[in-house]
């Protein structure tokens, strides 16, 4: 068995990492208060830090394991996938938990109105 077999796999999740990257970044920024959107940006890349030493952990738990080895037909990959399926069921688990009791901020209009009804008003004038 060859290791490119793998490669979709990879492939797959790097493409979909580019976009929870900047859809969370979005989020981040879009949903914190207006005087704390440096730190909404700091907390999303602080997120994908904490991501990124726990995957360290959990592969070198995995690698302990034995799960994954220099030869593919002799590693237990089907373990391995398992407990990413068994990780990404709870995880999606908790994000639903969370998001059913998120509530989204408003977005402010009042701006808008004032200078749509500026607008109106120096047309009628002119007129």
């Amino acid at each position: 068995m060859s290791i490119f077999w793998l490669l979709p796999q990879n492939i797959i999740l790097g493409v979909s990492n580019a976009f929870l990257a900047t859809g969370m970044l979005e989020f981040f920024y879009d949903q914190s208060p207006e005087e704390m959107k440096g730190l909404g940006t700091t907390l999303c890349t602080s997120c994908v830090a904490a991501g990124s030493y726990i995957n360290t952990f959990l592969v070198t738990i995995i690698d302990k394991l034995n799960w994954i080895g220099n030869n593919l037909n002799d590693s237990h990959l089907d373990y391995y996938y398992a407990f990413l399926f068994v990780i990404s069921a709870l995880n999606f688990g908790v994000f639903l938990w969370v998001s059913s009791g998120y509530i989204y901020k408003k977005e402010n209009t009042s701006t808008t109105e004032v200078h749509d009804i500026e607008m109106s008003a120096e047309k009628t004038v002119k007129y």
